[in-house]
């Protein structure tokens, strides 16, 4: 080898055998491939000045003896190895910046990382009969058979009734008055910059990046269609549309065995956000002492700390600690609108936030995306939107009670 692992550009000069030795002038091909090798020995000499090289002249006509050849194949094989070791620093440095920066901030994508299973994405669906296929139209009827039942439960049948739930179960709530922030251009905006730029958008067009170029008079705009939006419950119809993108959950490739995603306008999600931080101040004056899920200064993981603490204290003490747990079989899919609306009302949200999804609630038609298609459209009569910001406030709702 002509370098050093720990010096890739220290190259030293070949043998001078072959120094002396010259075959006439040089074809043209040679001089096309020799002009080449410069070019690309000078890139590389400005990618890495701090390398010293040796300067070889490959101009002219003449044919390059056997000891310049290997000179020169060398320093390129010298410099290349350089500066792939200067790439791979650079890209390990900015990893580390990019994920310090994470973990300054949601703390998402380092633990999205650290778990390292990304969903694969759904490029085929099962049959009734166990076999596969990746039929875009196919795959999209096996979706709406599967999930048509789970989210139009109540198409063909009465929702259940909200004032007999709260004959039953009202004395649980405890109403409590919900202070909004005002809405704002200048509050939109500041709520954008808490928005990922890579957050996927809807069906409407407007990403995250379309409304980072818009200048405040266009924000202030923005904030007074809101404003009507809340004060009279209607949807403009483009922002009550959106996608669901079904999500492998790792248990199969049949229809029922992913989750899904509801994508809805950037412009929705920015005013829910905006909403849900007003939201998750009026849930602490209402919610279970013993709650952790979606809590300000808390988290499951408190809750996961707190049980391992009792199981020790158990194992040390010889008590015994015993316990149970539900899961909510398609949890989000199946609540009753109506019910989880009027908890709200009832419990004090604040009344311009309750029109407005109340609104989206009864405005919005959605399509599965499979394989970047959208299939048709479908209206749910049931069900907390996942993707909503404001989704887990109303199962906090219903947990309460």
């Amino acid at each position: 080898r002509t370098y050093s692992p720990h010096h890739p550009a220290r190259v030293r000069p070949e043998s001078d055998i072959g120094q002396g030795l010259s075959l006439g002038p040089a074809p043209k091909a040679v001089e096309e491939a020799l002009s080449a090798v410069s070019k690309r020995l000078d890139k590389l000499r400005r990618l890495l000045p701090e390398e010293k090289v040796l300067a070889l002249d490959l101009s002219g006509s003449r044919l390059p003896s056997l000891g310049e050849v290997l000179t020169v194949q060398s320093q390129l094989r010298a410099l290349t190895a350089a500066q792939v070791l200067k790439e791979d620093r650079q890209r390990v440095n900015a990893w580390r910046s990019h994920m310090d920066k994470a973990w300054k901030d949601s703390r998402r994508e380092v633990y999205k990382w650290i778990k390292g299973n990304d969903d694969p994405a759904l490029v085929m669906l099962a049959r009734a009969d166990g076999t596969l296929t990746s039929n875009v139209d196919e795959m999209d009827e096996l979706v709406r058979l599967a999930w048509g039942p789970i989210m139009r439960k109540y198409g063909e049948v009465a929702e259940p009734d909200e004032d007999k739930f709260m004959d039953k179960y009202g004395k649980h709530v405890r109403k409590a008055q919900m202070e909004i922030t005002e809405l704002t251009g200048s509050n939109l905006r500041a709520r954008l910059k808490k928005m990922s730029m890579r957050t996927a958008t809807s069906v409407d067009g407007w990403s995250a990046k379309d409304l980072r170029c818009m200048r405040l008079p266009l924000w202030d705009l923005l904030a007074q269609l809101l404003q009507v939006v809340e004060a009279v419950g209607v949807w403009p119809d483009r922002l009550a549309e959106g996608f669901i993108s079904l999500v492998p959950k790792g248990e199969g490739a049949e229809a029922l065995q992913l989750r899904p995603l509801s994508v809805l306008p950037t412009i929705y999600r920015l005013w829910a956000g905006l909403r849900l931080g007003d939201a998750m101040k009026w849930q602490e004056k209402w919610i279970h002492k013993e709650a952790y899920g979606f809590r300000t200064g808390r988290s499951a993981t408190d809750a996961a700390a707190l049980l391992q603490t009792l199981l020790e204290l158990a194992r040390i003490t010889g008590l015994r600690v015993t316990g149970y747990g539900l899961d909510y079989k398609k949890c989000f899919d199946l609540v009753p609108q109506r019910i989880a609306l009027r908890l709200a009302k009832e419990f004090g949200m604040n009344g311009g936030v309750l029109r407005a999804a109340r609104a989206m609630y009864k405005q919005l038609r959605r399509a599965f995306k499979i394989a970047g298609c959208l299939g048709e459209w479908l209206r749910a009569t049931n069900g907390i939107l996942q993707g909503c910001p404001l989704s887990v406030i109303f199962i906090n709702l219903l947990t309460t009670v």
